[in-house]
């Protein structure tokens, strides 16, 4: 898209400004090509990382761990440091996920990514990252713990796709509301009957402690593959 309009844009302009030579006409395509070039690496390392805590919140660990490099390295909190692709599994599936895919029956671990803030390297090949997050885990029997902390990350381009290389996880906050979960979850609303709708829910579903994952309307962004939400669901 960002291309059409540039084009589009450049073109009204060279009509425009018949006394443009074309060696300026060059120069400025080539320089917004690479603005735009810019703007798009931007755009795919925003959305890589929203993916990234999309697929955390519901413990699709497995899919957590194809957005990262084969020469990751990960740290978490005081966990520890876990290095490449063999230490970024062991860490999402074994640590986080405890051998599984999928949240376990009762299972919340909602993480909210804020402020993401990217600054792209010259080369076009790298890029930094700092962003905010803010976490509602289900623990023990029906416990509440609220989480925020902060990421630092590294992202690299390899054949054209963003990955995460480095990510470290800062924790700022951890607080736990004693059967938070238990006491105080409340059921969704339901249909009324004073103002019906004009048709029944298309899902029906359940809030916590219930479980329902909703299939995921765009691919994974490093392997461009339908992520399957069915298992987790049929899980529940």
């Amino acid at each position: 898209m960002f291309r059409i309009i540039a084009s589009a844009l450049i073109g009204g302009l060279l009509t425009a400004c018949g006394s443009i030579s074309d060696s300026d006409a060059r120069t400025g395509m080539a320089a917004l090509e690479a603005r735009l070039t810019a703007l798009e690496d931007v755009q795919n390392i925003e959305r890589l990382f929203r993916a990234y805590g999309y697929y955390f919140d519901k413990g699709l660990w497995r899919e957590t761990s194809t957005l990262f490099t084969d020469d990751a390295v990960v740290e978490i909190a005081q966990r520890g440091v876990y290095r490449g692709r063999a230490g970024v599994e062991r860490l999402y599936v074994n640590v986080f996920g405890r051998g599984r895919n999928c949240l376990p029956p009762n299972g919340l671990n909602n993480h909210l990514i804020l402020q993401p803030i990217i600054t792209l390297d010259a080369s076009g090949q790298t890029a930094t990252g700092r962003a905010r997050i803010i976490g509602m885990i289900a623990i023990r029997d029906g416990d509440l713990m609220l989480q925020e902390g902060l990421y630092n990350l590294k992202f690299r381009k390899d054949g054209g796709i963003w990955r995460i290389t480095d990510l470290h996880y800062f924790g700022d906050m951890y607080l736990v509301v004693p059967e938070g979960l238990k006491k105080f979850a409340v059921p969704q609303s339901p249909a009324g009957k004073e103002n019906p709708p004009d048709a029944p829910p298309t899902v029906v579903y359940q809030s916590w402690p219930g479980y329902y994952l909703p299939e995921f309307p765009y691919p994974n962004p490093v392997t461009g593959k339908h992520v399957n939400t069915e298992k987790c669901d049929a899980a529940h």
